[in-house]
């Protein structure tokens, strides 16, 4: 996934690859003009972050307890828009309606 930086203070604006951040082992919190940077697709990558993670736990779910145990573990969440991600990721699989 790109992250995007921009500078509030000039607006200057450059794409990483997360890998390119994780590599480079360096912080990018300032431009080379000193201003601060911002990373303009937080919401994106949070978001697409989220969706992994539920994927992943629902697959795991589904082996290590099957069908009934996965929806019974769903059922238990008491944030309802996190639970209502997970019946979304269910119903995507063909297992809920």
């Amino acid at each position: 996934m790109k992250i995007k930086f921009t500078c509030l203070r000039c607006g200057y604006t450059f794409e990483k690859n997360e890998q390119d951040v994780i590599d480079q082992h360096q912080s990018f919190r300032y431009c080379h003009c000193g201003g601060k940077l911002s990373i303009s697709n937080l919401e994106e990558i949070v978001s697409q972050d989220i969706s992994i993670q539920i994927k992943n736990n629902t697959s795991k779910y589904l082996s290590e307890n099957g069908i009934e145990g996965a929806i019974e573990l769903i059922e238990r969440i008491t944030e309802s828009e996190i639970k209502k991600l997970y019946q979304d990721e269910l119903r995507k699989r063909g297992i809920i309606k």
